[in-house]
């Protein structure tokens, strides 16, 4: 993925594989796509009311400028294609009438019970310049719940779920993600998982390299106002990413996490990831 923060977009490669463990094949691949999700003029009451209720300017949080995500095309991907020269397979793919942020994507052939199948999703992202999951505010770059993820899958098919902007409708699979991340070098990351990996690119930019084994969401902020705050429990590593003016309380925020990693691992065991990211 790379970060345009002056353009306000993101472009994004993305490469899923499904593996299908139940008895019923799936002919289609659906994705949770909540950001293709536009505001309906029948939501506009009550998402302003929500929004005073959070104490926010509903001018402050409401894009009226359509759907931020723009999916540019989606092809198979055979271990021919990715050991070869062999040209990938473009795959049809649209929105379902009755639900505008359910992605699916029809296969060339059914995928039965432990059979596997990836594909790759080019798409770019606008940043509203506006509070909210996704988008930019006061030199913050934020994207949560942002990411085409594939919807739930059992015996009864896929299970997509709508996105509701008052709500956390999220209902999503664990997933192992690898993400390389291409942004302005003045940006300090701050995201699921571990950074495993990172170097100096050409024209002020850097590569991040992450891995997010186990999360069910990839999420993450950049700034280049952020200081990052440290703290340690074991071999688990604290951060915290806020603005300057904030540093007593992220300092407190390290202090509690600290406080509350002890507790949590007396009774229920270690924590299973190296890392744990706190972010304004």
């Amino acid at each position: 993925m790379r970060i345009e923060v002056p353009e306000h977009r993101v472009l994004v490669t993305e490469r899923v594989t499904w593996h299908n463990r139940h008895a019923r094949p799936a002919g289609e691949l659906v994705f949770n796509a909540h950001a293709h999700y536009s505001v309906l003029s029948a939501d506009l009451g009550l998402l302003a009311k929500t929004l005073e209720i959070l104490r926010l300017a509903p001018s402050d949080a409401i894009d009226l400028h359509g759907p931020p995500l723009t999916i540019e095309h989606v092809c198979l991907v055979s271990e021919d294609t990715r050991n070869a020269a062999t040209p990938p397979v473009a795959l049809p793919f649209h929105y379902r009438a009755d639900n505008d942020t359910a992605l699916e994507i029809t296969l060339p052939r059914e995928i039965n019970q432990g059979d596997h199948v990836t594909v790759e999703v080019t798409f770019s992202l606008r940043l509203p310049q506006r509070q909210g999951r996704w988008g930019q505010w006061e030199s913050v770059t934020f994207l949560a719940q942002w990411l085409p993820v594939l919807a739930f899958y059992d015996e009864q098919g896929w299970q997509p779920t709508p996105f509701i902007p008052w709500h956390q409708p999220f209902f999503n699979e664990a997933g192992v993600y690898t993400a390389h991340i291409d942004l302005p070098l003045d940006q300090k990351l701050a995201c699921s998982g571990s950074i495993v990996g990172e170097r100096d690119l050409q024209n002020g930019r850097k590569l991040v390299e992450v891995s997010a084994p186990g999360v069910r969401d990839f999420s993450l902020t950049c700034s280049a106002c952020y200081q990052e705050y440290l703290g340690q429990v074991g071999p688990v590593r604290l951060h915290c990413f806020a603005l300057p003016e904030h540093e007593f309380y992220a300092q407190q925020m390290i202090r509690i996490s600290a406080e509350a990693f002890e507790a949590y691992q007396r009774w229920f065991g270690p924590y299973p990831y190296a890392d744990f990211t706190i972010c304004e």
